[in-house]
């Protein structure tokens, strides 16, 4: 079975297999973060769904800043599958949003 090596693949795993289990990062402010993988994966997926309304679907290309902590997973997993040389199904006029 073939899948894609992707951020959102690998919380989906994690959700699945130790969702019970807690993703723990050092945020901003040096406090400790803590939230079960099924919680993160909850979040990337608010998240993805916000990314529907300006049109940016499953499969557009996407990209993201974010610190290397628990609120940058939720946005890199809950982006789109983002592949750099698949074609964009955003509509044009917003594919630079």
């Amino acid at each position: 079975m073939f899948q894609q090596l992707t951020i959102s693949s690998l919380i989906e795993y994690a959700a699945r297999y130790h969702g019970a289990t807690q993703a723990v990062s050092v945020e901003m402010d040096g406090s400790l973060g803590r939230l079960t993988w099924s919680e993160v994966k909850e979040n990337a997926r608010r998240q993805g769904s916000a990314l529907d309304r300006p049109g940016i679907y499953d499969g557009a290309r996407c990209g993201t800043i974010a610190w290397n902590n628990l609120a940058g997973m939720f946005r890199c997993g809950g982006q789109r599958t983002c592949h750099p040389h698949h074609q964009s199904t955003a509509d044009p006029g917003t594919a630079g949003l």
